[in-house]
């Protein structure tokens, strides 16, 4: 048995978790964006998992996808990342005080 096909206790695999994350990176790429590693983290039901943080890693230093200041997408999307903070912090600073 592979270590990284079965963890046991119904957790998700590595090559699960891969492909989990390139399915959203991808899915949002369709519509010319960027998604939160966060975010996809949460959607996985992975948050705070290392081996989802591994599995982004992998896919980062493979060059499938890109991943910088908390967004992950396509190599060919990174400069939307640089908007979406943009975009992110000057929403921020218009919110409403606490």
């Amino acid at each position: 048995m592979r270590p990284d096909r079965n963890l046991g206790s119904g957790h998700l695999v590595r090559p699960a978790i891969e492909t989990g994350i390139a399915t959203l990176v991808c899915y949002a790429g369709v519509f010319g964006d960027v998604i939160g590693v966060e975010e996809m983290a949460a959607k996985l039901g992975l948050s705070g998992q290392d081996e989802f943080y591994t599995a982004l890693d992998m896919l980062h230093r493979q060059g499938r996808l890109i991943v910088r200041d908390g967004f992950a997408g396509l190599p060919d999307l990174e400069v939307k990342i640089g908007i979406k903070v943009s975009k992110m912090e000057m929403a921020s600073s218009l919110s409403l005080p606490g």
